[in-house]
Parts: C-alpha cells; structure tokens; sequence
C-alpha cells in the first residue's frame, strides 16, 4: 500500500498504514480548510479597505441626496449607486466571515473517530482506547465517511467564498460606476 491508497474492507493493515492514512487525512482536511479560511481572509480584507474608502467619501453626504427631492438627478443615481455598494460590500463580507466561521458540526455523513469534535469529546485514554481497537474495516469506513465530510464542508466554504467574491466583484463595479460618474459631475 502507497501513502495514498486506502485499504479494502477486507485486507489486513498495518499499523504503520493506519497511522500513514489517518496523516494523509489530516494533512487533506487541513489543506482545504486552510484554503477557505485564506481566501476568506482575503476579502474581509479588501472588502475591509472598500469600506474605508466609501466611508470617506460617503462622509460628504451624497447618500442623503436620494432623499433630497431638490437633488440633480446625477447626485440621486450617486447616492442610489452607493446605497446599492455598501449593500453588495455588507453581501461580500457576510458571506466571507461565513466561510471563515468554523463548522463544528457534521452534516450528512456523521461523526467519526477521526472527527476532531469527536476526538475532544473523549478524554485522552478513551481517545487511545476507542481508536486501538478499531478494526481495518472500521477504519476504513471512518475514513471515507471524513473524507465525504471533509469535501462537504471545503464545498460549504467555498460555495460561501464563491458568493462573497461575486459580491466584491460587484461591488468593484459600482465604485468604478460611482467615481466615474462623479468625475464626469465635477
């Protein structure tokens, strides 16, 4: 067996293959998650210098104008316009800090002994003693059932990250719209 097979139900393991199988899963779980959590951060980030830029320049009051009934019609779109950019900003980090929020619990597939919640409701010598005396077929079961959750849950964060980028996307657009429009009244 290679680092990256996984034992039939049936076929007899070896310890040093559990133990190989279980890092390979960590090291799994923990390069998809840490990819949602990095991009997530990076548009709390960005989403973060928008907002302080649009704060500054909404600081001149032009969100007011769309209820100002004696306002140029361009100071109305403007003021529209960034009403519809804080909206798409407050979208994007939303969805950003949803990724980034940790899921203690597992949907669909259950809980393994490879779990992490699972493991911390054990103490250490029941951890030890439940994980020992697994059989191969349990273990490998317990694996591809985390492995189906760990997909799952790199799914949820990025369907999130997806969603917050789209927003920040959106969000570019407007501000482009805004600036450009400003410019053009100035």
């Amino acid at each position: 067996m290679t680092e990256l097979e996984i034992p039939q139900p049936n076929e007899t393991v070896t310890e040093q293959e559990l133990r190989t199988l279980a890092a390979f899963l960590f090291n799994l779980i923990e390069a998809q998650i840490t990819r949602a959590d990095t991009k997530a951060g990076l548009v709390i980030a960005a989403d973060s210098v928008f907002i302080t830029g649009a704060l500054f320049q909404a600081r001149h009051g032009f969100i007011l104008h769309v209820f100002n009934p004696n306002a140029a019609l361009l100071e109305r779109g403007v003021s529209v316009l960034m009403i519809l950019f804080f909206a798409a900003l407050l979208a994007s980090m939303v969805y950003a800090l949803r990724a980034a929020r940790p899921a203690l619990t597992v949907k669909g597939g259950g809980e393994t002994i490879f779990f992490f919640n699972k493991i911390a409701q054990y103490s250490h010598q029941e951890f030890l003693d439940v994980f020992s005396k697994q059989s191969p077929s349990q273990f490998h079961s317990a694996l591809l059932t985390e492995v189906y959750n760990t997909a799952r849950i790199a799914n949820e964060k990025f369907a999130r990250i997806r969603y917050s980028i789209d927003y920040l996307i959106v969000s570019v657009v407007l501000w482009m719209l805004i600036q450009l429009l400003l410019a053009l009244s100035g």
